[in-house]
């Protein structure tokens, strides 16, 4: 017995009513369809086998079909003890109101869903298993293009090395040993043009060497001058250069230098000499900051430098010790010897007196 919910209070059961109820003449709830019995309702029972076997082909029920014939008893919520309908692969069953054929309709149509997903399944399987050979073949093109790189970069780093090894060779083999250095600095009027807004203030020449052995120099020219006399002079420098030698050379280098800046069109060759003394690792250069002035080179027909060339000539003379230092390195080595005397002679003493205990030992 299924309560309607419009009714309210207790529901207490009478079986006088229920015994006039069964007496109560009926018609069959499928006269719609065409069945035409009627009766008491003690016998409507034994009539529904044979109407449902007459009419099972031709009648399809649902449970909206039960919602609108319920409507028209006037009760707008009918629920049923099965309470909530269930639902499967979003088909929503009215399993209240189905016959035999619905269920066999609804379970094709199930099967044809889960079908569909397991075809749909299998497409997706097939699709990520493709998708991961994609993945694995691209994993190994991009290790194949990384030991590539890698082997570049090797190759790269050995022939800057040996490229660094013959800069080295090349410039250790062209560096001139002489004391007298020729320099032509060529396109002069470009790099003066170029020192006055300090793009490039200075020239450097190339490397020379006293000897074989010797101190390692270069020449540093100012053409728009330097600190003091800029704009106003050129300024020259000689100065030095770390060299492999240098632990074996005297220092500080002391030497009379000269610079010529030589007339190309005559003999009024500008020369200055200058004496210098110069410590080790000191990256100062000796030199002349006022060396010659700047409004002489841009004068009309200037001997001074001839298609567009300027040439100076540079000299290295009386390489000698610096005589304050030469003093303190006498000292140090003389300090250094009469150390050495002393330690030598307390070694003496020693093993004399060790000499004598064996002695009064052996005596004793």
């Amino acid at each position: 017995m299924v309560p309607c919910r419009e009714t309210t209070g207790k529901i207490i059961y009478d079986e006088g009513f229920t015994r006039e109820m069964q007496t109560i003449p009926i018609i069959c709830f499928r006269k719609d369809l065409g069945c035409e019995w009627t009766g008491e309702l003690k016998n409507y029972e034994e009539h529904l086998p044979f109407c449902d076997t007459a009419h099972s082909r031709d009648e399809k029920f649902s449970a909206e079909l039960l919602r609108k014939k319920h409507e028209k008893h006037s009760c707008r919520d009918l629920k049923t003890e099965l309470g909530q309908q269930p639902n499967v692969l979003g088909i929503q069953i009215q399993v209240d109101s189905l016959g035999q054929d619905s269920f066999a309709e609804i379970i094709q149509h199930l099967v044809q869903r889960l079908e569909t997903v397991e075809n749909t399944n299998k497409d997706l399987d097939n699709r990520l298993s493709q998708t991961i050979v994609m993945v694995n073949e691209r994993n190994h093109v991009i290790d194949c293009l990384r030991s590539e790189v890698s082997l570049l970069k090797s190759a790269l780093e050995h022939v800057q090395q040996q490229q660094d090894i013959q800069s080295f060779n090349d410039q250790n083999r062209l560096i001139p040993v002489t004391n007298e250095f020729r320099w032509h600095i060529s396109d002069i009027f470009q790099r003066i043009y170029d020192a006055q807004p300090e793009r490039q203030p200075f020239v450097d020449s190339h490397y020379f060497q006293t000897s074989i052995n010797g101190y390692k120099m270069f020449v540093r020219v100012y053409l728009n001058g330097n600190d003091s006399a800029r704009q106003q002079y050129m300024s020259i420098f000689l100065k030095l250069c770390p060299n492999q030698f240098d632990s074996e050379l005297q220092w500080p280098f002391c030497a009379d230098i000269t610079f010529c800046l030589i007339d190309q069109l005559g003999q009024n060759h500008i020369t200055q000499i200058f004496r210098c003394s110069i410590p080790r690792g000191t990256s100062m250069g000796k030199g002349i900051r006022k060396f010659y002035q700047l409004n002489i080179i841009h004068r009309e027909n200037n001997p001074y430098v001839h298609n567009d060339t300027m040439k100076i000539h540079i000299r290295v003379q009386n390489v000698t010790f610096d005589a304050l230092s030469h003093i303190h390195q006498a000292i140090r080595s003389m300090e250094k010897r009469v150390q050495q005397d002393d330690e030598q002679q307390h070694s003496l003493v020693l093993n004399e007196v060790d000499d004598d205990g064996i002695d009064n030992l052996i005596s004793a």
